[in-house]
């Protein structure tokens, strides 16, 4: 098992950002993936992740993806879908 970095003096093996990687699903209307930046709750700072778009239960637009450096799941909303 290689480790791909630590956080906080834990080891992050490369299969854990795999599998956090494989567990995101879209919440609604599948969208494109593209480059957008969100702030990292676990790494507490913002990272440009690819992801992709969905519309919430709310109707608003959000961008979701993984962070390159951790695998925790990372989210930006976008503003309000156009109705």
């Amino acid at each position: 098992m290689l480790a791909t970095g630590t956080f906080r003096g834990t080891i992050v093996p490369e299969e854990a950002a795999r599998a956090a990687s494989q567990r995101i699903r879209p919440l609604g209307k599948e969208g494109t993936v593209a480059t957008y930046e969100a702030y990292c709750v676990k790494c507490r700072a913002k990272r440009e992740f690819e992801g992709e778009e969905v519309e919430l239960k709310n109707g608003r637009k959000a961008a979701q993806g993984i962070c390159p450096v951790c695998g925790t799941k990372v989210m930006r909303i976008l503003g309000k879908s156009s109705a």
